[in-house]
């Protein structure tokens, strides 16, 4: 057996999971779209507001689904790609928008949010998507002690010791 084999990293993963995660999205944003019919009634979606959360992210350029398929835009010089084009961070931040909308739970775990983002996006993208999902509590787990500091108003909790068996916690004090 190949030592690669059965092996996959987290870029790899995180496109893997993207498409899964673009299947449920459509479903969910069908789903809507029935519910509106039926009700009479228009609602914002699950894309429009994956949308409107990549514009506020970056704003020089926007994003466009074409049947299945996300297409970034940027309109002053009319150009676009596809969704599987993007780079690593661009692709990370419309994974993390759509995933954090569609997540169910009140409690988000995020492990290095940071994770294929530049440090100019990282603080922008979880500030704006804590603004959408106000009725969730945000756990981050860093150790990017900026991205920790942008969160001012926020408890900080550091690990102090694991000795194996038991982990040592400490807050921080704010002062």
């Amino acid at each position: 057996m190949n030592k690669y084999q059965g092996f996959e990293n987290a870029t790899t993963k995180l496109y893997s999971d993207y498409n899964k995660l673009l299947d449920f999205v459509l479903a969910t944003k069908q789903e809507q779209l029935r519910k509106d019919h039926e009700n009479r009634t228009t609602s914002e979606n699950i894309i429009d507001k994956t949308k409107k959360i990549w514009k506020e992210i970056f704003s020089h350029r926007e994003i466009e689904l074409v049947e299945d398929e996300f297409l970034c835009i940027f309109p002053d010089i009319k150009n676009k790609y596809e969704a599987r084009m993007m780079s690593d961070g661009e692709r990370s931040v419309l994974y993390l928008i759509m995933y954090v909308l569609c997540i169910e739970e009140k409690i988000i775990l995020i492990d290095e949010p940071e994770l294929h983002l530049h440090p100019s996006l990282t603080n922008r993208l979880w500030s704006t998507l804590e603004k959408y999902r106000e009725n969730c509590l945000f756990i981050y787990i860093t150790h990017d002690l900026n991205f920790a500091a942008n969160h001012a108003d926020s408890d900080k909790i550091w690990i102090k010791s694991y000795d194996g068996e038991k982990w040592k916690f400490e807050k921080i004090l704010k002062n």
